[in-house]
C-alpha cells in the first residue's frame, strides 16, 4: 500500500486575482492511501463557474494530476471530490483547488 502525506493548500492570492473562491487549509497534515482515499472540499461560488483541483507531488519524478469539476446549474455550495490516484508516490503532496 502506498501512502502519502497531503498538505492541502490553496494559493488564495492567485485565486483572488481571478475572482475565484478561496479555500485555505495548511494543517493538519492528512495521511492518505493511494487508490482508496477520497479528497473533498466544500466549494461555494456565486458566479457558477467550473472548479478544479491539482494534486502536486514533492517527488519530482511524478507529474501533477489535475481534476476538473462541472459547474452546477445554480450558484451556491457544492462538494468537489476525487480519489487519490493509484500510482501516487509515497511522500508529501499539495492540493491547489
Amino acid at each position: 500500500m502506498k501512502f502519502l502525506l497531503l498538505f492541502p493548500l490553496v494559493h488564495a492570492g492567485v485565486l483572488a486575482l481571478h475572482d475565484g473562491p478561496c479555500i485555505c487549509m495548511s494543517s493538519p497534515v492528512v495521511a492518505l492511501e493511494a487508490g482508496r482515499s477520497v479528497v473533498s472540499a466544500d466549494v461555494e461560488d456565486a458566479l457558477d463557474r467550473r472548479c478544479g483541483a491539482t494534486l502536486q507531488f514533492e517527488n519530482p519524478d511524478f507529474l501533477p494530476v489535475s481534476y476538473a469539476f462541472e459547474a452546477i446549474p445554480c450558484s451556491g455550495r457544492r462538494v468537489a471530490s476525487f480519489v487519490v490516484p493509484t500510482g501516487a508516490p509515497n511522500g508529501d503532496a499539495h492540493i491547489t483547488w
